[in-house]
């Protein structure tokens, strides 16, 4: 929480309500990361952006998302 808050009052953009606001939320995100199915861990820039995109990547390609059949026809093809 340190660093988020170093790093939110060193940008000078939100005043000290609004950066207090997003403290809170971010214990309380903490405190309940257990039920998240994935975690981002900050980073620079790009590497949050990197993460965020592996996240969308592995949402579309999970087995749950295939449309019916689709999985059974791909297995096939290497029989």
């Amino acid at each position: 929480i340190g660093e988020l808050k170093a790093r939110l009052a060193g940008r000078g953009t939100d005043s000290a309500e609004v950066i207090e606001r997003r403290l809170n939320t971010a214990k309380a995100e903490m405190e309940t990361c257990g039920g998240f199915d994935y975690i981002l861990l900050s980073g620079t820039r790009e590497e949050d952006f990197e993460r965020a995109q592996a996240i969308l990547l592995c949402e579309k390609m999970k087995r749950v998302r295939l449309a019916e059949g689709e999985l059974e026809s791909f297995l096939n093809s290497f029989r």
